[in-house]
C-alpha cells in the first residue's frame, strides 16, 4: 500500500514535455480524452472533452474499474483525490480550443473525510497554478442513490464558487437521476444511452423520453445522451432533442498528448441504420 502523503500532488510527476501522470505502487494514472459533440448546422462538431482515468501497469493498460476494485482502501481512496488534478493539469496538452472541459468528481465526491469546501479547494489551486479559465470547467458528478444528493450539492455549489459550471448523470435502479436533477438544477444533465435505447424500442414511450428531455431544457439544462454504440443511437438522442452525445460510435479516449486532429462528422451519417460514421476530417488514435 502506497502511504498516504500529506499533499497527495507531490505524486503527480511532468514528463519533459509537460503531461502529467502519477504513480501509486506499481501502477501509472493516465488522462485519456473522450470527446463530447453537438450539432452545428450540419454537421457534428465537439463541444467539450471529458477527462478519463487510464491505468498502466509495466506499460499495458489495465482496465480501472477492475483496478479500483482490487487496490485497498487507502490506495483507492488517494487514486480519487490524485486523478482530478492530474486531468486538470493535462487539459493544457488538450490541443483543442473554444470546448468546455467536463471534470467528473463523482468518485472524489464519495470521500466523506473530505469537506466540499477542501474539493473546491484543490480544483481552485489547481486552477491558479494552470491558468485555466473555471468558466470552462463543468463539474459533474453521478448520482447513484438519492442519499447522495445533498452531498453533491455542496460540492457543485463550492464548484460554482469558482465559476465553475456543473453537470449531473448516473443512474438509480437502471433509470435516470431525474429527482436529484431536478434538485441540484445542473447545467448539464447526462443521460445513458442504454436506458435511451431501452425506452426507444417501444415507440409509445418515444413522447415521453422528448417531454423528459425538454423539461430538463426548459429548466435551463443542456441535456447529453453519452455512452452511444450505434450510429441508430446517436440519430434517436437527436430525435428526442437531446444536445450532446458521446460514445465510442464517434470517439474512443485518446491519451493525452495523442490528439492528432478533431474529428467532424456530417448529421446524415448519423441516419444510416447502423456502422460506425466516418469523419470527414480528424480522428484520434485508437
Amino acid at each position: 500500500m502506497t502511504t498516504f502523503p500529506s499533499d497527495p500532488d507531490t505524486l503527480i510527476t511532468l514528463d519533459e514535455i509537460g503531461l502529467a501522470s502519477a504513480s501509486v505502487g506499481d501502477h501509472v494514472l493516465r488522462t485519456a480524452f473522450d470527446l463530447c459533440f453537438k450539432i452545428a448546422g450540419d454537421r457534428l462538431v465537439i463541444a467539450a472533452v471529458s477527462p478519463q482515468l487510464q491505468v498502466f501497469r509495466d506499460g499495458r493498460q489495465i482496465r480501472t474499474q477492475i483496478f479500483l476494485r482490487e487496490i485497498g482502501d487507502g490506495d483507492r481512496r488517494l487514486v480519487h483525490r490524485l486523478e482530478v488534478p492530474l486531468h486538470l493539469r493535462n487539459l493544457l496538452h488538450l490541443g483543442i480550443e473554444d470546448v468546455d472541459h467536463v471534470i467528473d468528481l463523482s468518485r472524489l465526491s464519495l470521500d466523506d473525510d473530505l469537506p466540499a469546501s477542501e474539493i473546491g479547494a484543490l480544483v481552485n489551486r489547481v486552477l491558479a497554478d494552470t491558468e485555466l479559465d473555471p468558466r470552462r470547467i463543468v463539474a459533474r458528478i453521478d448520482i447513484g442513490n438519492e442519499t447522495q444528493v445533498e452531498r453533491a450539492r455542496g460540492v457543485l455549489l463550492a464548484l460554482q464558487s469558482l465559476g465553475a459550471h456543473t453537470a449531473v448523470g448516473g443512474s438509480i435502479d437502471g433509470y435516470p437521476p431525474v429527482g436529484a436533477i431536478r434538485a441540484l438544477r445542473p447545467d448539464l444533465a447526462v443521460l445513458d444511452s442504454r436506458w435511451l435505447a431501452r425506452v426507444t424500442a417501444k415507440p409509445e414511450a418515444v413522447p415521453l423520453l422528448q417531454s423528459l428531455i425538454e423539461r430538463m431544457q426548459d429548466r435551463g439544462a443542456t441535456v447529453m445522451v453519452e455512452g452511444i454504440e450505434t450510429a441508430g443511437h446517436a440519430a434517436a438522442a437527436f430525435a428526442a432533442s437531446a444536445d450532446w452525445v458521446s460514445g465510442a460510435v464517434l470517439s474512443k479516449p485518446s491519451l493525452a498528448g495523442t490528439l492528432v486532429e478533431p474529428p467532424v462528422y456530417r448529421l446524415s451519417d448519423l441516419l444510416r441504420a447502423g456502422g460506425r460514421p466516418v469523419p470527414l476530417v480528424g480522428g484520434i488514435r485508437s
